[in-house]
């Protein structure tokens, strides 16, 4: 580092060079060879908070590949904007980070990460990839995958994660293998298609979906499901499920699907779909509500054996309840003023 040359900061290579705004302690711009500016950088005791490039040289990723350089080269660390601006993967393990360009984070490297550190997270930013798989690790690990560009995501078995993401608006499948443990929160992203696999114990979380989805947890699945203000044309669950699912003004015109034996709770509130169905032998509590007789759940069609309880007190657009064989448990209608019909197999 020199303070030579009148404000010149820095000389990097090929005639780039940082230099100071004056008057502005944490201000700095990077030049050309022609003393063109390129960009501001504000760095303020040893971090970068924003990069941000002039007008004209947005595309230009010359002089980002100088900032990357320059940023190990003198062992900067960034906030989450400045390493967003620049591209770069951000690792964080046992406390200490470090950035990747797109291309140094391999497949073999993204395994020895997740093998050998207790505590990683790890931050793709403009990480470009038609499908990526992250492999399976005993440990916990946090995935922010908000700006990676990537079609399809695949979770390996045997995972533990937190997986953001937010905002995101290139993946358009996630498929999570079996024993699955974490959380999943893809609000506001454009993703189609998710599949969880057998024995998998996650929260999932999305508040305003960006398009229509299909969501299918296999059996054994546990945790909390809540979707809000979106838009889902399958919700599907395996066999014997023991979760908290609240679905809520949502929309899609499709199908709420339980599998058998369910364990848990299913709340429904004003969320327009064709059908729920709920399979044999369920022992959960199910309550279906709506705040008006537009729009709502029309049929719901209960297998065999059910003992648990129903309120559809509250179910204001509600036509047809089925009910299978040998059921017992407690089903509320009182008050239900749409209802046409209700059809009771043998031995209720």
């Amino acid at each position: 580092m020199t303070a030579a040359d009148g404000n010149v900061m820095y000389k990097l290579e090929k005639g780039y060079q940082i230099t100071r705004v004056l008057g502005k302690e944490c201000l700095m711009i990077l030049r050309d060879k022609y003393s063109t500016p390129l960009a501001t950088i504000e760095l303020c005791r040893g971090k970068i908070s924003s990069v941000t490039p002039y007008r004209g040289a947005e595309n230009d990723r010359n002089h980002i590949r100088v900032i990357q350089r320059f940023v190990r080269r003198y062992h900067y660390s960034l906030t989450a904007e400045a390493a967003l601006n620049l591209s770069l993967n951000v690792v964080k393990r046992d406390g200490k980070e470090t950035y990747y360009t797109s291309s140094e984070l391999t497949a073999s490297r993204l395994e020895r990460l997740f093998k050998n550190y207790d505590t990683l997270a790890v931050t793709l930013n403009n990480f470009r990839k038609r499908k990526l798989i992250v492999p399976s690790s005993a440990k916990k690990c946090s995935l922010n995958l908000s700006h990676a560009i990537v079609s399809k995501l695949i979770v390996s078995r045997n995972s533990h994660a937190a997986i953001d993401l937010r905002d995101n608006r290139f993946v358009e499948t996630l498929i999570i293998g079996d024993s699955f443990r974490g959380s999943l929160n893809f609000s506001r992203s454009d993703i189609q298609n998710i599949k969880l696999g057998n024995n998998c114990r996650c929260d999932i979380f999305c508040i305003h979906s960006g398009k229509c989805f299909e969501m299918t947890l296999g059996d054994v699945y546990s945790g909390i499901l809540d979707v809000r203000d979106s838009c889902f044309h399958r919700i599907k669950t395996g066999y014997y499920c023991y979760a908290v699912i609240r679905l809520s003004e949502n929309w899609g015109k499709k199908d709420v699907i339980i599998g058998d034996s369910f364990r848990g709770s299913l709340f429904i509130d004003s969320v327009l779909a064709e059908n729920v169905e709920i399979g044999d032998d369920c022992r959960g509590r199910i309550s279906v509500r709506e705040h008006n007789r537009r729009q709502g759940i029309k049929h719901i069609d209960i297998a065999d054996g059910f003992k648990g309880e129903i309120d559809l007190a509250s179910a204001l657009a509600l036509q047809k309840v089925e009910v299978g064989a040998h059921a017992a448990g407690s089903i509320n209608l009182s008050g239900c003023p749409s209802i046409q019909a209700v059809k009771f197999e043998e031995d209720f």
